[in-house]
């Protein structure tokens, strides 16, 4: 648990922003506070969530960690894709979920490209303004597609030509 870090202790962050991790050393841990002070349920004293804030060393730099959970092992830190880990083995699980999360991500783009496609189909069914910039769209590009095929057959004329003409004639 975080709460147990000791100094001096190794501390695994994982930058999920910047696609890279590092280790670093335990500078300092605060005592467990409650999260969000003391709570009442009822006119029982419910157990509060408990705290700790974490100092870290990493290369030359020192790093505060605030307000982690103190019963678990790993944790997110605030909106910018950290994650620490106690442990090497969970900052390892927390790669490899969100390698699969990727992957995941990565197998379901076919979908994702023919629901696209099939929106656009629908819209230009329904709506003849897209319907006919769809068709103007095509047109250019079959347009463009064409004279750059005329360009490339004009370049091997030249060639063609060019080779032709600087030929000497052969002597008898």
């Amino acid at each position: 648990m975080l709460s147990g870090l000791r100094q001096g202790a190794p501390i695994y962050v994982l930058y999920k922003n910047e696609l890279k991790t590092a280790i670093g050393e335990v500078v300092a841990v605060s005592n467990p506070v409650p999260q969000y002070g003391t709570t009442y349920n009822a006119g029982i004293l419910a157990q509060p969530k408990t705290v700790v804030d974490v100092r870290v060393r990493i290369g030359s730099e020192t790093v505060d960690f605030q307000k982690l959970p103190a019963d678990q092992s790993i944790a997110d830190f605030g909106p910018n894709g950290i994650v620490i880990s106690e442990t090497r083995d969970g900052i390892l699980a927390e790669i490899d979920a969100y390698q699969k999360r990727s992957e995941t991500a990565l197998a379901e783009t076919p979908r994702h490209e023919q629901i696209i496609a099939a929106c656009k189909s629908m819209r230009s069914e329904l709506d003849p303004a897209i319907r006919k910039e769809a068709e103007q769209t095509a047109e250019i590009a079959n347009l463009k597609k064409g004279m750059a095929d005329m360009r490339d057959d004009l370049a091997d004329i030249k060639a063609l030509l060019s080779k032709s003409l600087n030929r000497k004639p052969k002597e008898d």
